[in-house]
């Protein structure tokens, strides 16, 4: 029991690399996708933000049916979940793991079987975010990693 009570604390308690100015600092990946919520498909819906947004501190949204406009216009509108946008920032190439997204690029996806929705899709790209929920004097704000692929 008391191991499961340590790993909870550690799990609920913010990580040290989630900070107010972590997009302005190198994207640090395998931080950011230890312990998210990973959301294929994810469109923009901010549901999942709403009910897990109290457990994780990082969710990661792939689709390919958006463009980095909208993607950066949607974050900027204020439209998960109650978060606002305390900053963003596109994600580089060189900061991704790209073997894969490289093969898919052109033109092949290992296992891939929606090749009609890759072929209108736009280019691969990634947006970084950092949302921040304010209770009031309730509680502290809290924070919250998205990237977006």
């Amino acid at each position: 029991m008391e191991a499961s009570a340590e790993t909870s604390a550690r799990v609920n308690a913010r990580p040290e690399w989630l900070k107010p100015t972590a997009v302005e600092a190198p994207l640090p990946i395998i931080e950011v996708l230890t312990n998210s919520v990973y959301y294929p498909a994810s469109g923009m819906d901010s549901d999942l933000m709403s009910h897990l947004g109290h457990h994780f501190w990082s969710f990661v949204y792939a689709d390919y049916g958006y463009s980095p406009e909208f993607i950066r216009d949607t974050l900027g509108a204020s439209y998960f979940a109650g978060y606002h946008l305390l900053g963003r920032r596109s994600v580089a190439e060189d900061e991704l793991p790209l073997a894969r997204w490289n093969s898919e690029r052109s033109g092949w996806l290992e296992g891939g079987n929606n090749r009609e929705a890759r072929e209108r899709a736009t280019p691969p790209f990634a947006e970084w975010a950092l949302l921040e929920r304010d209770y009031g004097q309730d509680r502290p704000p809290e924070l919250m990693s998205l990237l977006f692929v």
